[in-house]
């Protein structure tokens, strides 16, 4: 025959592990979502705006010039200068000074 205060510790020590259980489980969603966020959302990974960013062309600036100093990773220049006249709807590849791009 078991006495109240073995059923009281078992159930004080059942309450320990549901306790324990749940904090392993809110740590391990937690991670997850902090190691999820920064690998499958690449470009905040890589310090990327995901916002266009403007910029006022100077003297001496050209397309390929401008392409070369923002130039994002594994992106080939001719195609990131290709990007950059489509998002300013440029015919041609002359910029003049004063003139505000969108960099995509």
């Amino acid at each position: 025959m078991k006495t109240l205060a073995a059923y009281s510790y078992k159930r004080k020590r059942r309450q320990k592990k549901v306790i324990k259980l749940i904090k392993i489980i809110l740590f391990c969603t937690l991670w997850l979502g902090v190691t999820g966020s920064i690998f499958f959302n690449n470009n905040i990974a890589r310090g990327e705006d995901h916002f266009p960013q403007t910029i006022i062309v100077e003297e001496g600036d050209t397309l390929w010039t401008l392409a070369e100093r923002y130039l994002p990773d594994k992106i080939d220049i001719r195609t990131y200068i290709q990007q950059i006249k489509k998002h300013n709807q440029l015919e041609g590849s002359l910029v003049y000074p004063g003139q505000l791009l969108e960099l995509p």
